[in-house]
Parts: structure tokens; sequence; C-alpha cells
């Protein structure tokens, strides 16, 4: 039987997490405190003599970053779950990434609690919070969802092009949602 924290989350439990200034202040400061002590990442047990030699995993990482630039959402969900799978947790981005690449296939109930382990795991990978802020928004929550975004770009060294079209998009549903034309801002 799997234990409470295992079950997937239902649409509720997503939508009832909301961040307050208390998180706001914790998390930024896991932030700041994680980029003062990063530390070379290294498998945390030796890796099994019948599964992937280091270097193909490295060349498998490479090939997930082309597909992350390339915002072949598809590709990256598959691959960083394939590699998470095998047990190659050890390197800090990859469920960040994955819970990133499945919050842009709209994969909410997949994305949301890669998104939460890895916030709590590696506080300094911005995609967890970046998935976070795609989740908010397409849970119809824009001001949720900014600050997510806010968090994910304290995080970022550089900001990705897809940053941008997440907060186009919150700007754009609070637009036609919150102030539709002819209503006061």
């Amino acid at each position: 039987m799997l234990a409470a924290a295992e079950y997937p989350p239902d649409a509720n439990e997503i939508r009832d997490h909301l961040l307050t200034l208390e998180d706001i202040t914790r998390i930024e400061a896991a932030i700041t405190a994680g980029k003062s002590n990063r530390v070379p990442t290294k498998p945390s047990k030796p890796l099994p003599s019948n599964g992937p030699s280091e270097s193909d995993i490295r060349h498998a990482l490479d090939m997930c970053q082309d597909s992350y630039v390339n915002e072949e959402w598809e590709v990256v969900s598959a691959a960083y779950g394939e590699l998470l799978e095998m047990g190659i947790d050890w390197v800090p981005f990859a469920l960040a990434r994955a819970a990133y690449a499945s919050s842009q296939l709209r994969d909410v109930l997949r994305a949301y609690p890669m998104a939460k382990k890895s916030m709590e795991q590696y506080p300094v990978e911005p995609d967890a919070y970046a998935a976070m802020a795609v989740i908010k928004h397409l849970m119809g929550q824009p001001l949720q969802a900014e600050l997510w975004l806010q968090l994910a770009l304290k995080a970022a060294d550089t900001v990705p092009p897809s940053y941008k079209d997440i907060q186009a998009g919150i700007d754009w549903y609070k637009a036609q949602c919150m102030y539709p034309p002819g209503r006061e801002k």
C-alpha cells in the first residue's frame, strides 16, 4: 500500500497549494543559501555494473539539453523521466526539468509532485518553480502563477525564453479574465 505522500495529487490539492509571504521568504532564503553552497553533483551510490555507464548518462543528458533548449517538451519529459526511472536522480535539474516539461504538456498531475520533490531536494533549480507557475496558470490562478514565476527568475542564472512565454500567458489571462475590456484595473 502507498504511503499518503505517494498518492497522486488531485486537482483540489493542487489548487489549494497557495504561496504565502512566509513561504516566499523561506524559499528565497533556500535559493540564496543553495546558490552560495553549490557543490559538484555525483551519484549518491555507485552506478550498477549492469546499468548505463557515466559516459552514457552524460551523453543522454546532452541530448536532453538539446531538446530542452529547442522546447521539445514531449522529448524532454520522456527522456528525463527515463533517466529518473533508471535511478539517475542525482542530477539536480533532471527532476525539475521533467516537472517543467510535464507542465508545458499540461500534465498537471504528473508535474506537481515532481516539482514539489525537486523544490525540497534542490531549491536552486528554477524549472521546478517555473513548473508551479505553469500549473497555477493552468489552474486559473494567475496571481499565484506570477509569484511562482518570480521565484523561478530568482533561482535562474539565465532566463530561458519559455519563461517569458509564461509571463505573457499570465498577462493575457489577467487582461481577459480579471480585467476585461471596459472594467477598471
